[in-house]
């Protein structure tokens, strides 16, 4: 993955009467992969330009002051989240570009989009854009622009101690683990540092010693942290573990630990790589080991086969008391070899089906292994990311997708083919998945319009 993200500035100097303004106009620009983020057209110079004519001051006290949330917090709907991943929240009393930095606990997604023209606003934006950096690339762009900003305040004397002050101690906090766990677990749940509920962050610690600190954060991570939902979530694990023996539906990943192995040998020749291609690794991974041929269909039958499970248990609904109030499907590990404990958030069995291939593959790849609790949630961070990539290429391999649709291999960039429902639903039926699985599925590898993923 290309990962190059950059904020520079030139410094203009100013006239204004306040030192900081004065020390911090310039112009700045904003580049990713390639892409200026701050090209614009200047409708009064009737000029484009790379560079906005701003104070990097705003800019950077907004981002000292987000950066938890734009490191950790996964997207969601909401004013908060966007008053601290949109940089249209910096103000100033400058345009800012349409520009939202959200992160999945691996990458940023960077995007841009371009303004309309305007009678009252000096510039139009022109940049659409959709593109990942790695957090890596991320940290390290942030680190050098505050650095810069803070550089150049001690250079001109012009004061500006609330935000070194504020800077030092995202610093500071980043170097303390227990605290930057502390200040992760805050931004995942949707607060600003020091701002959760009472006695939540405590809360979670202590079922994070029970269930896994990670499984926790993408519980932390699934919805707003003071709505009814989180908090039923946050009450209910503490009955998973005792339903687990009663309540639960059992199943065993055979061949755990040879899956693993491959995941590993295959995985390891490339290094860092994105969930949705992690996720093709592993299922290709688990086919050879089940000896389920490439891009055949994975039924009910079979698939309870290969999880040592009774598929009439969880294929045909019947409602667990645990779904019925909860939002998410999980698994528990009970300390047996590979068994787990499954509960689904749906009674449809497409969903199950899903969401059963989502905890075998956070199983096999994404939980650590000392971690008891597998969430399947509804939350865009990396994990979850992956499990259902791994779902989705488990059950409808695209290898098969594209056999049965007859569609030949192409270009990515020039494959886009049109389907009628007929094609959608045959297929859905073909594999036993939801039509918008297929949808999402041919979206995905570019071989169907986006626009028609709701269709």
């Amino acid at each position: 993955m290309s990962s190059m993200f950059s904020i520079d500035v030139n410094w203009l100097g100013g006239d204004d009467d306040d030192p900081i303004e004065r020390a911090m106009f310039g112009e700045l620009s904003i580049s990713v992969n390639g892409h200026v983020a701050t090209r614009v057209e200047d409708t009064f110079a009737n000029a484009l330009r790379d560079r906005i004519r701003v104070s990097a001051y705003d800019l950077a006290v907004w981002l000292a002051a987000c950066w938890w949330r734009l490191r950790w917090e996964p997207p969601r709907d909401g004013t908060s989240w966007k008053m601290s991943h949109a940089l249209g929240a910096v103000g100033g009393g400058y345009v800012w570009p349409d520009l939202s930095l959200s992160g999945d606990g691996e990458t940023v997604t960077v995007r841009s989009r371009a303004t309309k023209e305007s009678d009252v606003q000096p510039v139009r934006y022109l940049q659409n854009l959709d593109t990942q950096i790695s957090a890596k690339s991320f940290e390290t762009a942030i680190d050098r622009f505050l650095e810069t900003v803070t550089s150049r305040l001690r250079t001109e004397n012009a004061g500006g101690e609330d935000l070194v002050n504020l800077w030092g101690e995202v610093c500071a906090e980043r170097q303390d683990p227990p605290l930057a766990a502390w200040r992760k677990l805050e931004a995942m749940l949707g607060c600003n540092p020091d701002e959760a509920p009472e006695g939540l962050i405590e809360r979670l610690q202590e079922k994070a010693d029970v269930f896994g600190m990670s499984a926790v954060e993408e519980v932390a991570a699934m919805s707003e942290h003071a709505s009814p939902t989180f908090l039923n979530e946050l009450n209910g694990l503490e009955k998973l573990k005792d339903l687990a023996s009663t309540q639960a539906i059992q199943i065993r990943v055979e061949g755990a630990s040879d899956i693993r192995s491959g995941i590993r040998a295959k995985d390891g020749r490339s290094g860092w790589s994105p969930p949705w291609r992690r996720a093709e690794i592993a299922v290709r991974s688990a086919r050879e080991v089940l000896g389920v041929g490439s891009g055949k269909p994975l039924d009910s039958v079979n698939l309870a086969k290969l999880l040592d499970a009774r598929e009439h248990e969880w294929a045909m609904g019947g409602e667990q008391s645990f779904c019925k109030t909860h939002k998410i499907s999980a698994g528990f590990r009970n300390g047996a070899a590979d068994s787990i404990a499954v509960y689904f958030h749906s009674a449809h069995k497409t969903s199950r089906r899903f969401a059963l291939a989502r905890l075998v593959g956070d199983h096999l790849e994404a939980a650590d292994a000392t971690e008891s609790l597998l969430p399947a949630t509804t939350a865009k961070t990396a994990r979850q990311k992956f499990q259902r990539a791994f779902a989705q290429e488990l059950l409808c391999p695209l290898a098969g997708l594209q056999e049965l649709l007859g569609i030949d291999e192409f270009d990515d960039a020039d494959g886009i083919v049109e389907f009628d429902d007929e094609d959608i639903e045959r297929a859905a039926d073909h594999f036993e998945v939801s039509p918008l699985m297929v949808r999402t599925a041919l979206v995905k590898k570019r071989m169907m319009n986006r626009d028609l993923l709701d269709a």
